[in-house]
């Protein structure tokens, strides 16, 4: 059972972050000609095309993606709590906010990593590559609405650093509301 669980836990966040990730890169790049770009959009184009038949009223990429992957989260939720047989009944205010919890915890994973990449990037290869590129426009669109914010610093990285350490927050935050419930999301 824990093989079973670690697949259908893994392979949900997968097509979850994915799918979250073409929102990401639609939204900060306009030309898509690099080879990762092209991998995500290629892999997601079924579940989006296959939304997009069926419910035509959403044509905005941003709306699909989330609506999407809050019905991964929440078939995650279903499959895995029948799996742990943690509660045999739970209403459906809870399974929808939870998922939407569940949510929010693969969209922390998904900044921390990138920005993570872009920090190590910055600090190690000083050549520049076109996965470098790629990362640093993804995170600089986040960081330039930190830069708003915050004020003036010469680098970046300090502000993917501050970043870092908001996802290590809520990250801790979660952990101290739902305890346990965390751990399985």
């Amino acid at each position: 059972m824990l093989t079973f669980n670690f697949l259908i836990k893994n392979i949900i966040d997968f097509l979850t972050i994915s799918i979250l990730l073409r929102a990401w890169i639609e939204w900060t790049l306009k030309k898509f000609k690099h080879p990762f770009a092209n991998f995500i959009i290629k892999i997601t184009q079924f579940p989006i095309n296959l939304f997009k038949k069926f419910i035509p009223i959403f044509n905005s990429i941003y709306k699909i993606s989330f609506l999407i992957s809050f019905g991964l989260m929440i078939i995650k939720f279903l499959i895995l709590s029948y799996i742990q047989n943690t509660s045999p009944v739970i209403s459906l205010p809870t399974i929808l906010i939870l998922s939407l919890v569940s949510l929010i915890k693969i969209l922390n994973y998904l900044i921390f990593w990138i920005f993570s990449m872009f920090i190590l990037m910055n600090f190690f290869n000083q050549k520049e590559s076109l996965f470098k590129q790629f990362i640093s426009q993804l995170s600089n669109k986040i960081i330039n609405l930190f830069k708003i914010l915050l004020p003036k610093i010469k680098s970046n990285n300090y502000y993917s650093l501050f970043i870092i350490l908001i996802l290590y927050l809520i990250n801790y935050l979660g952990i101290d509301l739902f305890g346990n419930v965390w751990f399985m999301l």
